[in-house]
């Protein structure tokens, strides 16, 4: 594992005190998703991209960002299977295979 730093700072909330140091561990923690609207999932996206706009560099998009943006991104995926109500917990295997990583 990556060393990474204990907290981040937490530039703007548009409910809670900011700027202010937020513990890495609880980033995405309390993430609350709507369960979607009738048979259609609710769908969320987060993305990183490089200053030109590229999404992949050397055939991997594992190569854009920091290991913290790594951690995050890894914590962002895994947010719904927490969820008691999740129904699709294989939701986020296809980001998996496609880029290679294991979460």
């Amino acid at each position: 594992m990556p060393d990474l730093p204990e907290t981040l700072r937490l530039a703007y909330h548009a409910e809670r005190p900011h700027p202010r140091d937020v513990p890495l561990r609880e980033v995405y923690l309390d993430l609350d998703f709507p369960s979607g609207v009738g048979d259609r999932p609710f769908v969320y996206v987060n993305m990183v991209q490089t200053f030109d706009g590229q999404a992949v560099l050397k055939g991997s998009a594992y190569t854009i960002g920091t290991d913290v943006d790594h951690y995050l991104l890894r914590q962002l995926r895994h947010a719904p299977q927490r969820r008691r109500d999740h129904r699709d917990p294989s939701a986020p295997a296809g980001t998996t295979r496609a880029g290679g990583q294991v979460p």
